[in-house]
């Protein structure tokens, strides 16, 4: 659902739901100057203040609704909820009496989890999908009585060609939430992409953490999001060479050492970047032989982010404008980028671009803004979509 002003040029209204840690509501609290996060690959945080000095407050049973670790903050937008979290945090200001309550998605609960079975031998032998592997560790560890409800929908298949091996005994307790990060981190058509999707669920909110592979949103120039910098309150150009690396050497054998290195040479014959090295290391979870087929994708994954500059813009703009508002998109959708070229005689709008600048970027952070006074806004954090093979950054 696309949540764009109304038809009026009103807002749609925002309301912050607070409930047990099973959906059941305790109460609708009046935050304000709050901020939020969806995040790909990551956990997105909540932040916003309580004015309980606020007769009304005070009437309300906002000390249950806030209790850290047993309260839930989900955010409703127009009747469709946008995000939702678990109270991890609040701090008392007396002077101003208040209370700051902070948040973080359901993805950060698996931080405080440990695994629940021996894999020792699993996937000791038997190579298997890392969202496969991920998906079945979370399972195992939330089916523990006493775990938050969070569903887990089954991602896609992951070809045979790019299973991997894995041994985590019991015995040493590995935190859920580090196995799957390093899982999803192994890169295009090796790992995938995780995040969280809040709904109502028969009028209950409900969190899911859906893996999706092999990537997570829709690819470029099947999306129609366009964002045109012109409309734009805020775009920043961050190019960090300090990440980059024309050749990579990965290690990814149980027994350790080099498996095979890969160099992109358009970068330095073509462009005209010097040899710039690195190692990708990969071989905990490789416990025996590593495929070729697995070690090439490592490789060239590890190049295609690397090969150039690490590019991250961030755009920011109207949190319900009506070009791209919240519920437009996915996080992990791709979406076409244009800084406008000037007319011929014309001083060029963007200094950094004098040309223009049209290219297709994966949206991989919202960071949305809703402040007590003024316009809501909404900070997307964008880099290039994944690929077996580097893409040169617009200049």
């Amino acid at each position: 659902m696309s949540i764009h002003t109304n038809d009026d040029g009103t807002p749609n209204v925002v309301t912050y739901l607070f409930t047990d840690l099973h959906g059941n509501r305790i109460e609708e609290l009046p935050i304000t100057g709050v901020t939020f996060s969806l995040t790909l690959n990551a956990s997105g945080a909540f932040s916003g203040t309580l004015n309980i000095s606020d007769p009304r407050v005070q009437a309300m049973d906002w000390d249950d609704a806030t209790a850290p670790n047993k309260a839930c903050v989900w955010v409703d937008i127009g009747g469709t909820l946008v995000y939702g979290g678990v109270v991890v945090k609040r701090t008392y200001q007396q002077q101003q009496g208040t209370v700051t309550i902070q948040g973080a998605d359901h993805w950060t609960y698996l931080t405080q989890r440990l695994q629940a079975k021996d894999y020792t031998t699993t996937w000791a032998t038997t190579a298997t999908g890392a969202a496969q592997i991920s998906h079945q560790v979370l399972v195992d560890v939330l089916a523990v009585a006493n775990s938050l409800p969070i569903s887990l929908p089954t991602p896609a298949a992951t070809p045979s060609t790019y299973g991997i091996t894995l041994s985590a005994p019991l015995s040493q307790r590995l935190a859920i939430g580090s196995i799957v990060q390093q899982l999803s981190s192994l890169g295009w058509q090796v790992g995938f992409d995780f995040a969280v999707d809040v709904a109502y669920v028969a009028g209950v909110p409900t969190a899911s953490i859906t893996l999706s592979y092999p990537r997570r949103g829709r690819v470029a120039g099947t999306t129609g999001l366009l964002i045109d910098t012109a409309t734009a309150s805020a775009f920043t150009y961050d190019e960090d060479g300090q990440q980059q690396a024309t050749s990579v050497a990965e290690t990814a054998t149980g027994t350790g050492g080099v498996s095979t290195v890969g160099t992109w040479q358009p970068a330095m014959q073509v462009d005209g970047y010097p040899l710039l090295e690195r190692v990708g290391i990969h071989s905990s979870f490789s416990t025996s032989y590593t495929p070729q087929a697995v070690l090439n994708a490592y490789v060239a994954n590890d190049l295609a982010l690397s090969a150039y500059p690490v590019v991250t813009p961030q755009v920011t703009v109207p949190l319900f404008g009506n070009d791209l508002a919240l519920g437009d998109f996915t996080i992990g959708d791709d979406v076409r980028v244009i800084v406008p070229k000037a007319a011929a005689g014309e001083v060029p709008p963007d200094p950094r671009f004098p040309n223009g600048m049209d290219f297709y970027w994966r949206i991989v952070r919202a960071d949305c803004t809703i402040p007590t006074e003024g316009l809501p806004t909404m900070q997307l954090t964008l880099n290039i979509p994944p690929s077996s093979t580097p893409q040169r950054p617009p200049h």
